[in-house]
């Protein structure tokens, strides 16, 4: 069987013609209400997760310096305090992209509807096309951490029942 004869295949396009179908106005009135009716709710979502990464961002500082006082006398306990704070801060940074990308897709978008030129459509797709890429690869990651935290996690609790005598 050869490669010509896959149905499984993607149709192929030229990006030119993706482009002249913009221009040329093959983009329809429904797609551009699609459009329309979308961009509100991925600049907000993109608010949102602004809004998220900074309350983790703030929490994680609220670990790494008040907890870090708090538990000064407390030796290895304050250290916990600080590195799990980084953690969030991490946390806060990662949830910071999809956001971001999200938002600006929104907004891309809207401009798009506004002015109907093609450069604000490639820019939202591109933002688009950003926040999946990295939304996909965070879990990717995610779901590469799972086996990996569950045998940690049996390991530690085999270790601790070991301390207990069982």
């Amino acid at each position: 069987m050869s490669d010509s004869n896959n149905p499984y295949q993607s149709p192929k396009a030229e990006a030119s013609t993706v482009a002249s179908m913009a221009d040329s106005g093959a983009i329809t009135g429904r797609m551009k209400d699609s459009i329309s009716a979308t961009a509100p709710w991925m600049r907000f979502l993109g608010i949102v997760g602004f809004v998220g990464a900074g309350i983790i961002a703030l929490f994680g500082l609220f670990m790494m310096f008040g907890m870090m006082g708090s538990f000064a006398g407390m030796g290895a306990l304050g250290a916990y305090g600080f590195v799990g704070g980084l953690i969030y801060i991490g946390i806060a940074v990662v949830a910071f992209f999809p956001a971001r990308y999200m938002f600006r897709a929104g907004t891309g978008f809207r401009s798009y509807v506004l002015s109907q030129r093609s450069e604000t459509l490639e820019g939202a797709l591109a933002n688009n096309k950003s926040f999946w890429k990295f939304t996909g690869i965070i879990t990717i990651i995610y779901l590469a951490l799972i086996p990996v935290m569950i045998i940690v996690t049996a390991a530690a609790t085999a270790s601790a029942m070991r301390g207990y005598g069982y």
